[in-house]
């Protein structure tokens, strides 16, 4: 639910707890839950003495408090978190960074900027996004995506004071863990053993896949990205193979409206047909019953059919979901 952007159910989950048997996990996930999203008085650390990021993260957690439990739309909550970040940038005597054209956005970011933070404010489909941290480093990578290589940036972040809104809705359980960009691929440093297959498969690549698209495809949508940078992960896998299968099952809904719900949804059912000549259903085979080289197969072959398609498409005025 959480993932997907929409928590209206999860009071109904956690009040079908059974005190007598549910474990001491689910029951604090309960109160925290109650304490953030019903009370909302939960006591919070606070990440920064600065009160203009005191006060900026007060209104990021009631956009995403207001938006997760239905009480905004996409439209409203746009429309309330622009006016309030407006009024925060005046309250703050930053009002003459609005004076020179630039919309609240823009003014945010050059005020974030002028502290000597780094940031991300965009949008993470369904909600606005705000990641802050503190320090960060480059490194140069070279990346086999199969059908090319690619070298890029990778830029380490540290220090964070904000995780953004899939933090805050998973009460600290998941978060991005990194993300690309037209100029390089941002990772946060301590998610990754940064020697490891996870990280060469499920970061470098999957956001070198994106990195590589934003350029050859410069329109194409989300749910296609994330589905051929989740394919490109199965076509490389070894030991975390079957992880990140049971991962994108697990976080997968026929939801278009969430797309990286959406795309671990194609992905797992377009895939498992492929591989098994038949349907993912309940009472399907696991995935074990394939050898892990036919499902690497399986995916580069979907990756490449996609590729296919946009190409006859064509490339560069492509906005539509491709997947079939």
């Amino acid at each position: 639910m959480a993932r997907q952007g929409d928590l209206r159910q999860a009071l109904e989950l956690f009040h079908s707890l059974d005190p007598a048997s549910g474990s001491q996990l689910d029951h604090d996930l309960a109160v925290r839950y109650q304490q953030r999203f019903v009370l909302r008085d939960e006591p919070g650390a606070s990440h920064s003495e600065n009160p203009f990021i005191q006060d900026l993260l007060k209104i990021y957690t009631t956009y995403w408090t207001r938006s997760l439990l239905g009480e905004f739309d996409f439209e409203a909550g746009k429309k309330w978190l622009e006016t309030e970040l407006h009024i925060l940038l005046v309250n703050h005597d930053l009002k003459e960074l609005l004076e020179n054209g630039s919309d609240t956005m823009s003014a945010l970011g050059q005020a974030l900027s002028e502290q000597g933070l780094y940031f991300d404010h965009s949008l993470a489909s369904p909600w606005y996004d705000l990641l802050l941290w503190k320090s960060q480093q480059q490194q140069r990578f070279e990346v086999d995506l199969a059908d090319q290589r690619v070298e890029l940036d990778v830029v380490f972040m540290d220090d964070f004071i904000s995780l953004g809104w899939a933090d805050f809705a998973t009460l600290g359980m998941t978060s991005s863990a990194g993300w690309a960009a037209s100029d390089a691929i941002y990772c946060v440093s301590w998610a990754w053993d940064h020697d490891s297959e996870n990280f060469r498969v499920s970061f470098l690549q999957h956001e070198g896949r994106h990195f590589a698209d934003f350029k050859s495809y410069p329109r194409l949508g989300v749910i296609d990205l994330e589905y051929r940078a989740k394919l490109t992960e199965l076509a490389f896998a070894d030991t975390t193979l079957f992880r990140i299968l049971a991962n994108f099952s697990v976080n997968s809904a026929p939801n278009p409206e969430s797309p990286h719900a959406y795309a671990n949804y194609l992905v797992i059912h377009n895939l498992y047909r492929a591989v098994f000549d038949m349907d993912l259903t309940a009472e399907s085979p696991p995935w074990s019953r394939a050898p892990k080289d036919k499902i690497n197969q399986a995916a580069a072959e979907l990756l490449m059919a996609h590729t296919d398609r946009l190409i006859e498409a064509g490339a560069s005025e492509t906005t539509g979901v491709l997947i079939e």
